[in-house]
């Protein structure tokens, strides 16, 4: 693991043992969109996407206690990615369930989930050439607050293997710049927080396509 990404893990330890993380309490932030691991398969990933096809499912929405899953947030994720054409974006028409949150903190969630995702996703065989997950973490309540602590873009292919997925947290500029911060505990305040974090993901999505073609050859 390179200095980074042990900078992002021990940022996000505190979670794991319960204490809650604000946007503004990391002094160092990244202009980076995201943590994206290395991945073999990213060069092609970049090369196929505008010509392959993505099966989207519904977005996993996690917080200490209990895991929801929100058909909203896939259909925000559908219709972005083909009005952008990045990719012809299909939905989904079952959720995946990751099960438990396992590791010491969100490093350790995410790639654990991406490889109960990962194998859910070989065993359905899909005929689409990649599948996306998002996941939006929540923290312990603090008060009447809730806030999102974390957001996961899981992108593999049919075999389930990493293609192009990575993480975001309050390390990175951008996710503090969104400030998804609610000042009450209302299902509809939840969901906007949600809103803002899959339309954050997407546009970090985004951006590690573009910054990847610059460095991928045709």
């Amino acid at each position: 693991m390179n200095t980074f990404s042990r900078q992002i893990v021990g940022t996000v330890v505190a979670l794991a043992l319960c204490q809650p993380i604000s946007a503004d309490e990391t002094k160092e932030k990244t202009p980076h969109p995201g943590y994206r691991p290395e991945s073999e398969l990213a060069a092609d990933f970049i090369r196929t996407v505008t010509t392959a096809a993505v099966r989207v499912y519904p977005t996993i929405i996690r917080t200490p206690t209990n895991t929801f899953f929100s058909t909203e947030s896939q259909e925000q994720i559908v219709e972005f990615l083909n009005r952008k054409k990045i990719t012809k974006a299909i939905p989904a028409d079952r959720s995946i369930d990751p099960g438990e949150l396992k590791g010491r903190g969100q490093f350790d969630w995410f790639t654990n989930d991406e490889t109960v995702i990962g194998n859910e996703v070989k065993k359905e065989r899909i005929r689409e050439q990649y599948a996306l997950v998002m996941e939006v973490l929540f923290p312990p309540q603090r008060g009447n607050r809730q806030s999102v602590f974390g957001i996961h873009c899981i992108v593999l292919d049919t075999e389930g293997r990493r293609a192009f997925s990575f993480l975001l947290n309050s390390h990175h500029q951008m996710f503090v710049d969104t400030n998804m911060v609610a000042d009450d505990l209302s299902n509809e305040s939840r969901a906007e927080l949600v809103h803002k974090a899959t339309a954050l993901g997407l546009d970090a999505l985004s951006q590690h396509i573009q910054m990847a073609r610059l460095k991928t050859p045709d």
